[in-house]
C-alpha cells in the first residue's frame, strides 16, 4: 500500500524539521513544506497530498484557518490543524472549516499518529458515501424520467414506443434499458378472470 503523502504548513522551521522527521518514521510521504498560508494555497494545486498538517498561527496576511478554509473549497483534502492554543474561541473557528483533526503543541509520536490515521479514514469514508449519493442520485433520476417518459400503447397497454418508433413489449423495453429480467406471476384479479373462464 502506497504510504499517504502529507504536507506540512509551519512557519516554524524547527518544529517543521522535527515534523517532517517523525512522519517519515512513521512511513509517511512528505510531499512538502510552507511557511505561509498564501503559500500552501498555491502549492497545494500541484502537491495534491493525501493530508494537510496546517499550524493555525502562520506569518503573513492568511492564518492557518483562512488558507484551510481556501483549500476546502477548491479541494477535496484532509485537514489536521496544529496550534499551541487550545481555547474555545479559536476551537469554533478551526471546527467552522470542518478539519479532520486537531493537534495541541506539543504532541506525542502516537497522538500524531493516531490523528492522521482517524483522518484518513474518516476522509475516505466521506469520499465513499459522497459518491454513493451521487450514485443514488444518478439512479433517482433515470427513474423519474423513465417514469416520465414511458409511452405506453393507449389501447393494449402492453407495448412501449421506442426512440425509433418502433414499439416493443414491456419485457424487452425493461430488458434492453435497465438490463433487468422479468419474473413472471399472476395477480389475484387476473387469476380470478381467468379462473371464470374455465
Amino acid at each position: 500500500m502506497t504510504p499517504a503523502s502529507i504536507f506540512i504548513v509551519e512557519d516554524e522551521v524547527l518544529i517543521a524539521m522535527e515534523l517532517e522527521e517523525r512522519l517519515r518514521q512513521l512511513n509517511y510521504t512528505v510531499c512538502g513544506h510552507v511557511t505561509q498560508g498564501e503559500e500552501a494555497c498555491v502549492k497545494v494545486e500541484d502537491l495534491h497530498p493525501d493530508l494537510i498538517l496546517m499550524d493555525i498561527s502562520l506569518a503573513g496576511a492568511m492564518n492557518g484557518i483562512e488558507a484551510a478554509e481556501r483549500i476546502r473549497q477548491a479541494h477535496d483534502i484532509s485537514v489536521v490543524f496544529l496550534s499551541a492554543f487550545s481555547d474555545n474561541d479559536l476551537l469554533r473557528k478551526a471546527a467552522h472549516v470542518e478539519p479532520h483533526g486537531y493537534l495541541v503543541k506539543p504532541f506525542e509520536e502516537r497522538e500524531l499518529h493516531a490523528t492522521i490515521t482517524m483522518a484518513l479514514y474518516r476522509h475516505q469514508m466521506e469520499r465513499e458515501r459522497a459518491e454513493l449519493t451521487r450514485k443514488l442520485q444518478r439512479a433517482v433520476d433515470e427513474i423519474r424520467e423513465l417514469r416520465a417518459l414511458l409511452p405506453f400503447c393507449a389501447w393494449c397497454k402492453q407495448k412501449i414506443r421506442e426512440e425509433d418508433d418502433q414499439w416493443v413489449g414491456f419485457e424487452t423495453y425493461i430488458k434492453r434499458h435497465l438490463g433487468n429480467d422479468i419474473t413472471h406471476s399472476i395477480c389475484p384479479e387476473c387469476f380470478a378472470q381467468e379462473k371464470t373462464k374455465l
